[in-house]
């Protein structure tokens, strides 16, 4: 169902958001070590003002996937999951703070589940190994991402948990229209 989480909370296991529903995080929610947040196809997460973290002092936690459907789908919440940051909403210390596919079983890249959405507005990254993945994306047009970070910070502020090495903040694999506005 709809749930809105607006008390702390420490999770012990992944968290799914099943389709046609939406989780309102609107406070600190603390992940376990390699945990994930999956957002299926229809489904939307909604960080707004509160912040997704990991609960150990030493490791990071995996991150946020956005289930799609792959090439030739338009991006909308029929076909693809969703996610909004705003009002300094905020991912830390995670591996690959958000995923635009799910991964298999096995732990590779379901490629028939990529163009997850992402809407970030006044949003904050911090401390993550990366910020955001996307990968091989094609809609129905040429400029077919509808993808927007508006006012987001992709920041390193000190040495990174798990002993990690900081990738790229951003990284785009085959997509076109992600727009970035005001960033730092």
């Amino acid at each position: 169902t709809n749930e809105t989480c607006e008390f702390y909370i420490q999770l012990y296991e992944d968290i799914v958001i099943k389709s046609s529903n939406t989780l309102n995080i609107t406070c600190k929610v603390n992940m376990a070590t390699d945990g994930r947040i999956i957002v299926e196809k229809g489904a939307k997460l909604i960080i707004d003002g509160g912040e997704i973290t990991t609960w150990s002092k030493q490791n990071i936690w995996d991150g946020i996937y956005i289930e799609g459907s792959g090439n030739g789908t338009p991006q909308n919440l029929t076909y693809q999951g969703q996610l909004e940051v705003k009002n300094g909403g905020t991912i830390t210390n995670a591996n690959v703070a958000v995923n635009t596919f799910i991964k298999d079983a096995y732990g590779n890249i379901n490629w028939a589940t990529t163009g997850g959405m992402i809407f970030c507005d006044n949003a904050n990254f911090i401390n993550n190994v990366k910020d955001v993945q996307f990968m091989y994306y094609h809609g129905l047009a040429i400029n077919n991402n509808v993808c927007v970070f508006k006012n987001t910070n992709f920041k390193i502020t000190g040495p990174l948990k798990s002993n990690a090495l900081p990738d790229s903040r951003v990284s785009l694999y085959e997509v076109n229209g992600v727009k970035f506005l005001g960033c730092n």
